[in-house]
Order: C-alpha cells, then sequence, then structure tokens
C-alpha cells in the first residue's frame, strides 16, 4: 500500500521491512476494529519524514503516529525535528512498539 498525499487522518502507520506480515495485518485489524482513518508510510520508500522526490510529507497529517516493531535502525531513519514539529501540533501523539510478534510475546 502506499501512502495518499494530502489526506488527513485518525493515525500514520510506518511501515518498514523488519515488520512482519503478521503484525502489518493485526495493526490493520486494530484500526479497522477501532473504526479509524489511517494512512501507511513506509519509511524505506519514502524515507523518514518526507518523500525527496514529490516533497509529500506526513508531518500534521495524522494525529497519531504508530511505528510498530521499532529497532535502532528504524529511529535512525527518523528525522527528528519533523517529528518534534509534528508532536508541537495540538492533540498528536507518537507509538514505538518494539515488539514484532502478532500476538504480543515479543517472540518472533
Amino acid at each position: 500500500p502506499g501512502y495518499i498525499p494530502h489526506k488527513k487522518t485518525d493515525i500514520c502507520l510506518m511501515t518498514h521491512s523488519d515488520l512482519d506480515h503478521a503484525n502489518f495485518t493485526a495493526w490493520n485489524q486494530v484500526i479497522a476494529d477501532l473504526n479509524l482513518s489511517y494512512n501507511i508510510w513506509d519509511l524505506q520508500r519514502y524515507g523518514g519524514c518526507h518523500d525527496a522526490k514529490s516533497r509529500v510529507t506526513w508531518v500534521g497529517m495524522s494525529t497519531h503516529i504508530i511505528i510498530p516493531a521499532c529497532n535502532q535502525k528504524i529511529i535512525e531513519m527518523l528525522d527528528f525535528p519533523a517529528v518534534f514539529l509534528h508532536l508541537r501540533t495540538r492533540e498528536s501523539e507518537l507509538g514505538i512498539y518494539n515488539d514484532n510478534s502478532a500476538d504480543g510475546s515479543g517472540k518472533r
């Protein structure tokens, strides 16, 4: 799935190559069960906060940013000035999760 530019959503789900299919599917199901709108930002495809080619960004477009299966490599990809800029907006949140198992056990 690709990012839909200029779409305001409840959640921006940040995906990456370390996020397995089961975990991705589980997050999609939770978001759907909560009836929340969302967009998907692929960190490898678009980069940490914006796509340099198209100048598209996630900053300010979603209330909640969720980064599942996060690790040091993913943290290093983030553009922290952009994250802080996003978090300055009213009612914005950032969730970082380092569990890559769909059942929450922490085991792969």
